[in-house]
C-alpha cells in the first residue's frame, strides 16, 4: 500500500509552518558557514556583509555607491552613517586594504566602492574552499 506524504491533507498555513520549519534551520546554518569563510577571523560579519554586496552588486567597473551599501546595511543590521564609515575605513586600511573608496565621477559629494584586486581574488578561492569541503548546511 502507498504511504501518503505527511503534508497531505493540511491546511495551507500549516504548510507553510512545515516549509518554515524546513527552510529557517538550512537558510540559518548556510548564512553561518558562508559567514565563517568570509570572516576568517579577521573582519566582523557587518564587514564581511559589505564585501558580499559589493562583490555580487558591482558594476562592470566593479563599483557600489556607498549610499547603497548604507541603504542594504541599514536594513540588515543596526548601523548608523558614522559606523558604516568605520566599517569601510577599516576594509581600505592596512593591513586588510580590501576595498577602495573614491569620489564619484557623478558627483563630487557622493562616494564609491569597490573591491581592490586583492579581496577580488580573495572571495572566489572563500567560496571554492567552502564548497570543497563539503556542503554548506553541514555542521563543521
Amino acid at each position: 500500500m502507498r504511504r501518503l506524504p505527511a503534508c497531505v491533507g493540511l491546511k495551507p498555513r500549516a504548510l507553510v509552518g512545515e516549509l518554515l520549519g524546513f527552510y529557517y534551520p538550512v537558510h540559518y546554518r548556510t548564512g553561518m558557514d558562508l559567514e565563517s569563510v568570509m570572516c576568517q577571523g579577521r573582519i566582523s560579519r557587518k564587514q564581511a556583509a559589505i564585501l558580499w554586496l559589493i562583490h555580487s552588486r558591482g558594476v562592470p567597473q566593479g563599483w557600489v555607491r556607498r549610499k547603497e551599501i548604507e541603504a542594504r546595511l541599514v536594513s540588515w543590521f543596526e548601523s548608523s552613517n558614522s559606523s558604516i564609515s568605520k566599517l569601510l575605513r577599516g576594509l581600505s586600511k592596512p593591513p586588510l586594504s580590501l576595498v577602495k573608496q573614491a569620489e564619484s565621477p557623478d558627483s563630487g559629494r557622493e562616494k564609491v566602492v569597490r573591491l581592490t584586486k586583492r579581496r577580488s581574488l580573495v572571495i572566489p578561492w572563500a567560496i571554492r574552499s567552502k564548497t570543497r569541503r563539503g556542503p554548506l548546511c553541514t555542521s563543521s
